[in-house]
């Protein structure tokens, strides 16, 4: 049932655990109320459109993006639900007496709607991360391009928008120049270092040196 699978998930899968978060609850009965309606009416009708499910899913795996969790908990969190709803199958067919080459096609169908749930949680969740990785980047090129001007912007320009790109304001930094356009593949670089390789004079920006 709807219960059954939303409280197998919350108490199961640690990071859902918000026993006093009544709309978090509502919401992920949602979700599951909305899975296990597409998935009813796809095995009873087979050509039934599967748009509004995926792309709800894909919203939620760009929400667990936003919200700094990893992709994992969410797919265990599909992985239990299959798990409880083919119980619940299973225990259908042994009151109703459906053979055993119905119940496996039915399970088949179960697994197949898991990965279609899953590959579309994933793509909402790489398309959210690749969407704040590069808002991100645009505002430590932005706070590098003030912390450079000349003459210097604003302390309080240069400060919130230190904030925005949530790199902590050192007390001193120093500018390392590159002097040639940088084309081969940038090398990694510690979080807290600035870096802008579009720059005619690339460089980077190394606090408390």
């Amino acid at each position: 049932s709807i219960a059954e699978i939303s409280a197998a998930i919350q108490s199961e899968v640690a990071e859902y655990t918000r026993p006093f978060d009544a709309s978090y609850a509502r919401a992920l009965g949602q979700a599951v109320q909305h899975a296990v309606d597409t998935f009813i009416d796809r095995v009873a009708h087979p050509g039934t459109p599967m748009a509004a499910i995926l792309t709800e899913f894909r919203g939620i795996g760009a929400a667990e993006a936003r919200e700094g969790r990893s992709l994992e908990p969410l797919q265990a969190a599909l992985r239990l639900g299959a798990r409880v709803g083919w119980r619940r199958l299973c225990a259908i067919a042994a009151e109703q007496g459906l053979d055993a080459l119905a119940l496996g096609r039915a399970g088949e169908a179960i697994f197949v709607y898991l990965d279609e749930l899953a590959d579309a949680s994933a793509q909402g969740y790489l398309e959210a991360r690749a969407e704040f990785a590069g808002e991100r980047e645009r505002r430590r090129r932005r706070l590098l391009d003030l912390i450079l001007a000349d003459p210097p912007a604003p302390a309080e320009t240069v400060a919130e928008a230190a904030r925005a790109a949530g790199w902590p304001q050192p007390a001193q930094v120093s500018v390392v120049v590159l002097g040639e356009p940088h084309h081969a593949d940038t090398p990694s670089l510690p979080d807290d270092v600035l870096a802008d390789w579009s720059r005619r004079e690339p460089c980077l920006l190394i606090p408390d040196p």
